[in-house]
């Protein structure tokens, strides 16, 4: 609306350019003897007079060169504002007789037409935002002539601090949470939730989220005393859980014991469906172990006694006899006591074990039984 009054006062102002350049050219041609190269303009009928602020024309105003016969007798020449038009941007053959001249407000602010603008710092008006662009203007200081702008779109979604949840992570699946642009609300930014890796069971165990299943399996106990055979045993209990209709336990590398001590009897679990296919991944399993202990055998060794009379020789004696020793283990005996004066002393041996070559003495409670050498 701005735009299109400009041009209505424009026109009303241009007009009187347009005739003294008619007349101009007129006694040019006269002068010259030629016939003009435009035609001469004709002025509207309609052209308000009484609406052009006349008392604004400069005094020097040349008015001697005015088509006078083309005007109209009543018209207010001294109130056209003329050193304020700006006549080298109208064309020469513009459509003064289109221009809706009724239309032209009584009120019009002439000077915003014809005032050398001052204009400030571009101002926002209505804010860009990301998909819609935006409006700055800026006024002149003097007439307060209105320019504006159009401010192109960021392209920058702005969201809304809260994250709204569309799925839970699980122990296995992510969840996901999106939050909306609160200025198109239309553009949605998602995240990913990692899976928690916790899984939630119930009362049997079993996961809700993926069907994992607990079990708690336990490997048998066994003690026995040193026999020359490895200790160990195969037997198991579930604590905790169940199998599913043609699911089965495999239980294996079970722990073995060979000396004396005691040892937990750790094994491994798989659990095989019904066409022996392994699905231990379904399954968390607690393995609980139980203690394989073996216990040292009871031997009791007996050195010889003997008694002589002294004739300058050492006495000593290297008979002994066992109880207890395992067949397959070997004594490996030491006589370290002899009597070489008048007297008597214990027949005191050392003692080792051996099997096939390794030494098993430790699997014994070795208990002595010294004889007495005696020299008279």
């Amino acid at each position: 609306m701005r735009k299109s009054k400009f041009v209505y006062i424009l026109g009303a102002l241009v007009v009187f350019v347009l005739l003294l350049m008619c007349a101009l050219t007129y006694s040019l041609v006269q002068a010259k003897g030629e016939s003009p190269e435009k035609p001469r303009f004709d002025l509207p009928n309609d052209v308000p007079w009484d609406k052009i602020p006349w008392q604004d024309f400069p005094d020097d105003f040349p008015y001697d060169e005015v088509p006078w016969d083309q005007l109209p007798d009543d018209m207010p020449w001294e109130k056209v504002p003329w050193e304020d038009v700006p006549w080298e941007e109208l064309p020469d053959n513009y459509p003064w007789e289109d221009i809706p001249w009724d239309d032209l407000p009584d009120d019009f602010d002439w000077g915003s037409v014809t005032c050398t603008h001052r204009f400030g710092d571009w101002e926002t008006y209505i804010a860009a935002t990301c998909m819609s662009p935006g409006v700055a203007l800026r006024r002149c200081d003097k007439c307060k002539f209105v320019v504006m702008s159009t401010i192109p779109a960021t392209g920058e979604h702005v969201y809304e601090d809260e994250w709204q949840r569309t799925a839970d992570p699980t122990c296995g699946r992510s969840g996901w949470e999106y939050r909306t642009c609160v200025q198109c609300h239309l553009v949605r930014e998602t995240r990913e939730l990692k899976p928690t890796g916790e899984h939630v069971f119930d009362q049997s165990g079993r996961c809700s989220a993926c069907d994992m299943q607990q079990l708690t399996v336990r490997s048998a106990s066994a003690s026995k005393e040193y026999d020359g055979a490895p200790l160990y045993d195969m037997g198991y209990d579930v604590l905790y859980g169940s199998l599913p209709e043609g699911h089965k336990i495999q239980v294996y590398s079970f722990a073995t014991l060979e000396t004396v001590g005691s040892i937990a009897n750790t094994f491994m679990v798989k659990i095989l469906d019904s066409d022996g296919n392994d699905i231990t991944h379904g399954y968390q399993i607690t393995l609980e172990y139980g203690t394989l202990t073996m216990t040292q055998r009871q031997l009791t060794i007996t050195t010889g006694s003997l008694t002589a009379v002294y004739n300058g020789s050492a006495l000593v004696c290297h008979e002994y006899t066992q109880i207890g020793l395992l067949q397959g283990d070997e004594i490996k005996i030491e006589f370290t006591a002899q009597l070489t004066e008048r007297g008597t002393c214990a027949n005191v041996a050392t003692v080792r074990i051996m099997r096939n070559g390794v030494d098993v003495t430790a699997n014994y409670s070795i208990a002595f039984v010294f004889g007495t050498l005696t020299l008279r």
